[in-house]
Protein backbone atom coordinates (compact mmCIF):
# COMPACT_ATOMS: atom_id res chain seq x y z
CA UNK A 1 0.00 0.00 0.00
CA UNK A 2 1.76 3.61 -0.98
CA UNK A 3 2.51 6.02 2.23
CA UNK A 4 0.08 8.54 3.09
CA UNK A 5 2.13 11.09 1.36
CA UNK A 6 2.14 9.45 -1.90
CA UNK A 7 -1.74 9.32 -1.77
CA UNK A 8 -1.71 13.09 -1.06
CA UNK A 9 0.82 13.37 -3.83
CA UNK A 10 -0.84 11.39 -6.76
CA UNK A 11 -4.45 12.76 -5.48
CA UNK A 12 -3.29 16.30 -5.61
CA UNK A 13 -1.39 16.14 -8.69
CA UNK A 14 -4.66 14.03 -10.81
CA UNK A 15 -6.41 17.59 -9.72
CA UNK A 16 -3.63 19.33 -11.34
CA UNK A 17 -3.16 21.33 -7.82
CA UNK A 18 0.25 22.49 -6.83
CA UNK A 19 1.76 22.53 -3.73
CA UNK A 20 1.17 26.44 -2.63
CA UNK A 21 -2.59 25.73 -3.61
CA UNK A 22 -3.12 23.30 -1.23
CA UNK A 23 -0.71 25.54 1.00
CA UNK A 24 -3.08 28.86 0.77
CA UNK A 25 -6.57 26.38 0.88
CA UNK A 26 -5.41 25.02 4.34
CA UNK A 27 -3.64 27.71 5.50
CA UNK A 28 -0.41 26.55 6.39
CA UNK A 29 3.10 26.91 4.92
CA UNK A 30 4.02 25.20 1.21
CA UNK A 31 6.93 23.47 3.02
CA UNK A 32 4.73 21.61 5.60
CA UNK A 33 2.50 20.42 2.95
CA UNK A 34 5.52 19.14 1.51
CA UNK A 35 6.80 17.74 4.45
CA UNK A 36 3.31 15.72 4.45
CA UNK A 37 3.98 14.63 1.05
CA UNK A 38 7.22 13.51 1.76
CA UNK A 39 6.56 11.65 5.18
CA UNK A 40 8.66 14.17 6.96
CA UNK A 41 6.50 14.24 10.00
CA UNK A 42 8.97 15.44 12.18
CA UNK A 43 8.71 18.69 11.45
CA UNK A 44 5.59 18.96 13.00
CA UNK A 45 5.47 19.43 17.31
CA UNK A 46 2.64 16.98 17.54
CA UNK A 47 0.52 13.96 15.87
CA UNK A 48 -2.48 15.75 16.68
CA UNK A 49 -1.32 18.54 13.79
CA UNK A 50 -0.01 15.83 11.53
CA UNK A 51 -3.43 14.01 11.72
CA UNK A 52 -5.47 17.37 11.79
CA UNK A 53 -3.56 18.25 8.64
CA UNK A 54 -3.98 15.41 6.51
CA UNK A 55 -7.44 15.04 7.09
CA UNK A 56 -8.29 18.63 6.26
CA UNK A 57 -5.87 17.91 3.13
CA UNK A 58 -8.26 14.58 2.51
CA UNK A 59 -11.29 17.27 2.51
CA UNK A 60 -9.47 19.61 0.27
CA UNK A 61 -8.79 16.97 -2.41
CA UNK A 62 -12.64 15.31 -1.87
CA UNK A 63 -10.90 11.83 -0.70
CA UNK A 64 -12.05 9.68 2.04
CA UNK A 65 -9.72 10.65 5.03
CA UNK A 66 -10.52 7.49 7.00
CA UNK A 67 -8.57 4.94 5.31
CA UNK A 68 -6.16 7.55 5.46
CA UNK A 69 -5.86 7.96 8.81
CA UNK A 70 -5.60 4.86 9.40
CA UNK A 71 -2.74 4.71 7.86
CA UNK A 72 -1.26 7.13 8.93
CA UNK A 73 -1.47 6.36 12.31
CA UNK A 74 1.32 2.74 11.10
CA UNK A 75 3.51 5.41 9.80
CA UNK A 76 3.10 7.85 13.23
CA UNK A 77 4.06 4.58 15.40
CA UNK A 78 7.05 4.34 13.49
CA UNK A 79 8.42 7.51 14.43
CA UNK A 80 10.27 7.92 17.79
CA UNK A 81 8.84 11.53 18.44
CA UNK A 82 5.57 11.16 17.54
CA UNK A 83 4.32 7.70 18.22
CA UNK A 84 2.91 9.18 21.11
CA UNK A 85 1.22 12.26 22.24
CA UNK A 86 3.07 14.74 23.86
CA UNK A 87 1.70 15.10 28.06
CA UNK A 88 -0.57 18.13 28.28
CA UNK A 89 1.24 19.63 31.54
CA UNK A 90 5.24 19.09 32.15
CA UNK A 91 5.07 17.10 35.70
CA UNK A 92 6.58 20.15 38.07
CA UNK A 93 5.84 23.32 38.69
CA UNK A 94 8.60 25.84 39.04
CA UNK A 95 8.79 28.94 41.42
CA UNK A 96 7.50 31.15 38.79
CA UNK A 97 4.32 29.33 38.04
CA UNK A 98 3.52 29.14 41.81
CA UNK A 99 4.10 32.76 42.18
CA UNK A 100 2.31 33.78 39.35
CA UNK A 101 -1.04 31.43 40.60
CA UNK A 102 -0.60 33.06 43.56
CA UNK A 103 -0.96 36.59 42.50
CA UNK A 104 -3.69 35.77 40.72
CA UNK A 105 -5.18 34.57 43.66
CA UNK A 106 -4.62 37.74 45.56
CA UNK A 107 -5.50 40.01 42.34
CA UNK A 108 -9.12 38.28 42.17
CA UNK A 109 -10.00 38.26 45.85
CA UNK A 110 -9.52 41.64 46.14
CA UNK A 111 -10.92 43.02 42.45
CA UNK A 112 -13.82 40.79 42.42
CA UNK A 113 -15.60 42.54 45.74
CA UNK A 114 -14.35 45.73 44.85
CA UNK A 115 -16.20 45.52 41.28
CA UNK A 116 -19.17 43.90 42.47
CA UNK A 117 -19.61 47.20 44.85
CA UNK A 118 -18.72 49.19 42.16
CA UNK A 119 -21.22 47.91 39.58
CA UNK A 120 -23.98 48.23 42.13
CA UNK A 121 -23.19 52.17 43.03
CA UNK A 122 -22.91 52.66 38.88
CA UNK A 123 -26.67 51.18 38.81
CA UNK A 124 -27.46 53.15 41.42
CA UNK A 125 -26.31 56.39 39.45
CA UNK A 126 -28.40 55.34 36.22
CA UNK A 127 -31.34 54.89 38.44
CA UNK A 128 -30.75 58.72 39.05
CA UNK A 129 -29.91 60.32 35.74
CA UNK A 130 -33.21 58.51 34.54
CA UNK A 131 -35.23 60.34 37.01
CA UNK A 132 -33.33 63.38 36.18
CA UNK A 133 -34.64 62.97 32.79
CA UNK A 134 -37.85 62.11 33.38
CA UNK A 135 -40.80 63.78 32.98
CA UNK A 136 -41.74 66.21 36.09
CA UNK A 137 -45.57 65.81 36.15
CA UNK A 138 -45.26 62.09 35.62
CA UNK A 139 -42.62 62.25 39.16
CA UNK A 140 -44.95 64.41 40.67
CA UNK A 141 -47.80 61.62 40.05
CA UNK A 142 -45.40 58.98 41.24
CA UNK A 143 -44.87 61.43 44.73
CA UNK A 144 -48.54 61.47 45.28
CA UNK A 145 -48.70 65.26 44.63
CA UNK A 146 -45.72 66.18 47.19
CA UNK A 147 -43.50 67.71 44.22
CA UNK A 148 -42.48 71.48 44.15
CA UNK A 149 -42.77 73.03 40.79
Amino acid sequence: MPSVGDQLRTAREEQGKSLEDIGGELKIRTNHVLALEEGDFDKFDAPVFVRGFVRSYCRVLKIDSAPVVVQLNHELGGTDALASDPALSPGKKGFVYQLTLFLTRVNWSIWLPLSTHAFSDARQLEHLAAFDRADPDRLDGLAGGRCQK
